[in-house]
């Protein structure tokens, strides 16, 4: 019995969507609890910030994909104009925190 795996984008974008609402709670709470530790949080771990952009990753495959197979004309710019500004704030925070770095280390 062969068993083909679908890749749906709608479930990919859910699932992203999801995990990335969870990543934006818990970022608070995570600092919260670090507070005035030997950094004095000065940085978030460096693994914690590459989970930005996996999701970024992930949500622009699942647009991608969305746009390719959708029939409806109005979605495709939609989708894009929603995702175009999450990548705008994650280099500009990307920005921020380079500035940071340097302002420290001066």
């Amino acid at each position: 019995m062969e068993i083909k795996f679908k890749i749906n984008a709608d479930l990919i974008g859910a699932g992203a969507s999801t995990l990335c609402t969870i990543h934006c709670l818990a970022t608070p709470f995570l600092f919260l609890a670090s507070t005035c530790t030997k950094s004095c949080c000065s940085a978030a771990p460096s693994w914690w910030l590459w989970i930005d952009y996996a999701f970024l990753l992930i949500s622009f495959f699942a647009i991608y994909k969305s746009t390719r197979i959708t029939s409806k004309f109005w979605i495709k710019p939609t989708l894009w104009m929603s995702w175009i500004p999450y990548l705008q704030y994650e280099i500009l925070q990307m920005q921020v925190r380079t500035m940071l770095c340097r302002i420290k280390l001066d």
